[in-house]
């Protein structure tokens, strides 16, 4: 099953929303509600396929609020979707916990140095959990193919789990006491596609 959000209004109190319509520098007010929760139902539609592109993460909330770390992925149907719904509607989902006007202008950054330079990545992540601390941290954001031969430690995390998850030892014999995290031959990745929502779960 894929990793799912629920896109509402923040929750404000009384006194939270009456600050914010008084408040008319507030970032809340250009809020695009409803492009928002399209962008949001697009990843109700999406499953990990070759050519999308998504990102892993892992609930960073107290457990007593539906935390603990539970993790899974969430998944657009290319880059530009991903990157789009990562400055725009993430940091209003956020909100729920957090302050948006503290998010929207470093996520619209983040969206930026992505549509620059991928290689920017690794420091976008560790940018991005720090503001994200206490409701979410994102392990992994990227392309589906790169999860099937990318280099990088979630991906071979991944592909060795999956060859883990999937052993018969009636079929396959002794089990190793490692797996390999070589790249998936291309004749396995729609097994591997309908198996990884499996992890973190």
């Amino acid at each position: 099953m894929q990793h799912r959000r629920a896109l509402k209004q923040t929750p404000w109190s009384k006194q939270q929303m009456s600050d914010i319509d008084n408040n008319e520098d507030s970032l809340m007010h250009d809020f695009d509600y409803e492009r928002a929760q399209s962008m949001l139902e697009e990843t109700y539609n999406t499953d990990a396929a070759p050519g999308c592109w998504g990102y892993y993460s892992f609930s960073d909330a107290p457990a007593g609020m539906c935390g603990g770390g539970m993790g899974g992925f969430t998944w657009f149907k290319d880059e530009q979707s991903l990157i789009t719904f990562v400055e725009g509607a993430l940091p209003h989902i956020a909100s729920t916990w957090l302050d948006y006007d503290a998010l929207a202008a470093p996520f619209a950054e983040f969206g930026e140095q992505l549509r620059a330079d991928w290689q920017s990545l690794n420091d976008v992540l560790l940018d991005t959990n720090i503001l994200l601390k206490g409701w979410e941290q994102i392990l992994w954001m990227g392309s589906f193919k790169e999860l099937t031969y990318g280099e990088s430690a979630f991906a071979c995390e991944l592909r060795a789990w999956f060859r883990e998850f999937i052993f018969d030892d009636d079929v396959d014999g002794d089990k190793p006491e490692t797996f390999s995290s070589e790249p998936l031959p291309e004749e396995i990745w729609e097994h591997f596609s309908q198996e990884m929502y499996n992890r973190g779960l």
